[in-house]
């Protein structure tokens, strides 16, 4: 179910990834900045409803947009 905003009260929060801080690697520092770079407000909120409303699979979309950014 979609919620209407008219007024744009609810802005898109930021996404922030979870790390185990001991293992973290410059590959994992610099993977996570790549997609961060990537990821902006309209392309989260097509990959949501591709996942949400379209029922597609979310690693199906993620591995999309991966590839789609030149990031696999």
């Amino acid at each position: 179910m979609s919620l209407a905003d008219p007024e744009s009260d609810f802005a898109a929060e930021n996404v922030v990834p979870l790390v185990y801080k001991p293992a973290m690697t410059t590959t994992i520092i610099g993977t996570l900045n790549a997609v961060s770079a990537k990821l902006t407000t309209t392309v989260l909120l097509q990959m949501d409803n591709a996942v949400s409303t379209q029922h597609a699979n979310y690693a199906t979309v993620a591995a999309g947009f991966l590839k789609a950014e030149g990031l696999s």
